[in-house]
């Protein structure tokens, strides 16, 4: 339905009676509903990660202050005139606390990435049935919920 209105300069407050006809409603399908459930479980590669990184972690500390307590020996009984092999020793254990660092750090930084790029599974939802152990009457169970 339509109608033409012509409105002239200057007229105004006109009154206008306009009824509109509803639209059509589209038809959406009803969702259906999901027989499997989405999880992202973590891999075991990011607890290994994880303790390999707090190990390094653990490791940097003690071989750090091993080699700093060497070194404060060394300062007090032979500084400045030390054996090679005392400073060899003092070298080696700042060098293994370093290293155990840098494992660390890495290791914590792939635990990371594991965790956060861990991929999407599905789980499927299962029902079953089961008789109770007197057979007086049953169980309905939901598995994957």
């Amino acid at each position: 339905m339509s109608k033409e209105i012509i409105l002239f300069e200057g007229q105004r407050f006109q009154q206008l009676n306009v009824a509109l006809e509803p639209i059509a409603e589209a038809r959406v399908p009803p969702a259906q509903a999901s027989v499997t459930e989405t999880y992202r479980p973590v891999p075991a590669l990011t607890y290994v990660l994880a303790g390999l990184g707090v190990a390094g972690g653990a490791s940097f500390a003690v071989w750090g202050l091993m080699g700093r307590s060497e070194q404060d020996r060394l300062e007090k009984t032979c500084s400045p005139s030390c054996a090679d092999s005392d400073l060899d020793a003092v070298r080696t254990r700042y060098l293994i606390a370093d290293i155990s660092l840098g494992v660390g750090a890495a290791a914590l930084a792939g635990a990371a990435l594991t965790y956060l790029l861990r991929p999407t599974k599905e789980r499927p939802i299962a029902v079953s049935v089961e008789p109770s152990r007197t057979g007086l009457y049953g169980t309905v169970l939901l598995r994957g919920m």
